[in-house]
């Protein structure tokens, strides 16, 4: 950032990576001291978080570089698959901004890894993983885009199906049970139980070529499906935490007892609403039980269906619209952070989101930004914030609580999905 300039991705001067990082090689990831070391890192990061190598030895059974896709529990499911990728030499894609960060970035780049810019169709990096696959590499790819909100899968663009059928590789499925529960969006800390790896061959090369883009997606979208709250009833699965119930008032925004939203709070294992004074524990198999005999839900994930069939009623209204204060804060590129850039009011209703800045503090910042509902499947979000692109660069709208990021996130998928007919929500 120079005089108050915002540098962005749209700037004549953009940054540059080598080519070796976007378009890697196998010479250049056998030859790479960093994919040692990973090997070694992922097997013990495994070890500590209790999560056994995947016994088919599939990746290594399979001839030629493949696309490999995961579900996406948590910021460690590159981990746990990779541990049962290896020894095939794989690279992975990340989101621009890591790849752009001073250390973190350095070593993606070092390590051959692919820069993807978020919220944007970003053909540098489609014909990056053609091109990884064309010198041998396999390509990693979660393609939900974001770590699951609750447990479950998240929205998947019709587009995989494209990138998939384009690739012309074997396209190899890794589904990870308990990332979620180990390491949850929410959670304030990391949990240790069990976490189970399924790997699996979801399209051969030659079957690929037969089928259409939406038998490809029909294969994916029922592949991908996923509940780790119901795993966890079912193989009744313990994971430690001392707080197990702090933080998940970033998930479970609505009291099931007196309506209230965003009124609930968390110490321990205990979230009670501050509103009425409905109170529930929650233990370390994921169950909930009541404190005060009020209405609740026995599982997160049910929970937030609650949550959700209340707000698919809210949206159904004439006139629904959601508003509140928020806080833009526009990365710089030079530095791959955030740095505050207005204040205003963000509003979502069934034609999109639009941004109305009331207090201006960099120069370069639109009168009003709108980002349309037909551009929005879903929503990236954070514990207090929701991450749109404009211009080139990411942008954080940042909320006064939690709680709303989630239910903002929601209701785009349920204002899309009503619109389009696709939603996760």
């Amino acid at each position: 950032m120079k005089n108050g300039i915002l540098k962005t991705y749209n700037d004549e001067k953009k940054p540059t990576e080598r080519s070796g990082a976007l378009f890697p090689s196998v010479s250049f990831v056998k030859k790479n001291a960093l994919t040692v070391l990973a090997r070694a890192l992922f097997g013990a990061a495994c070890i500590v978080m209790n999560c056994k190598k995947e016994k088919s030895r599939l990746a290594e059974k399979t001839d030629g570089p493949c696309l490999i896709l995961s579900t996406h529990g948590s910021l460690l499911d590159a981990v746990y698959a990779g541990r049962s990728i290896l020894p095939k030499y794989y690279t992975g894609v990340v989101a621009k901004n890591v790849f752009l960060q001073p250390v973190i970035g350095g070593l993606v780049r070092k390590m051959g890894f692919i820069a993807k810019k978020q919220f944007v169709a970003d053909i540098v990096c489609i014909k990056a993983i053609k091109s990884a696959l064309d010198g041998g590499v396999s390509v990693f790819i979660c393609p939900e885009g974001k770590i699951s909100a609750d447990g479950r899968q998240g929205y998947l663009s019709p587009a995989i199906a494209k990138l998939v059928k384009w690739a012309d590789a074997p396209v190899l499925f890794y589904k990870t049970h308990g990332s979620y529960l180990a390491f949850p969006r929410w959670s304030k800390g990391i949990r240790r139980g069990k976490i189970r790896v399924e790997a699996s061959l979801l399209f051969s090369k030659d079957e690929l070529r037969t089928l259409s883009y939406d038998d490809i997606y029909e294969r994916l979208k029922t592949a991908f499906v996923f509940n780790d709250y119901e795993y966890q009833e079912q193989n009744r699965l313990k994971f430690r935490t001392r707080r197990p119930a702090e933080g998940i008032e970033r998930l479970l925004y609505k009291c099931p007892e007196c309506g209230a939203e965003f009124q609930n709070l968390t110490k321990k294992d205990a979230l009670t609403c501050s509103s009425c004074g409905n109170a529930v524990r929650i233990d370390l198999f994921g169950a909930i039980t009541s404190l005060t005999g009020g209405a609740f839900f026995d599982r997160p994930d049910r929970w937030a269906d609650f949550q959700k069939a209340a707000l698919r009623e809210e949206t159904a209204r004439d006139g629904f619209a959601l508003s509140e204060r928020v806080v833009l804060s526009v990365e710089d590129v030079d530095t791959a952070k955030y740095v505050k850039t207005a204040k205003g009011t963000l509003t979502l209703n069934g034609k999109g989101l639009t941004f109305s800045p009331s207090e201006i503090f960099r120069n370069d910042i639109r009168a009003e930004y709108f980002y349309p509902l037909s551009a929005l499947p879903s929503l990236a979000f954070g514990n207090k914030s929701v991450y749109l692109g404009a211009d080139g660069a990411m942008q954080s709208y940042a909320f006064d609580g939690g709680g709303k990021a989630c239910k903002w996130h929601y209701a785009v998928e349920i204002l899309y999905g009503g619109a389009f007919g696709e939603s996760s929500a």
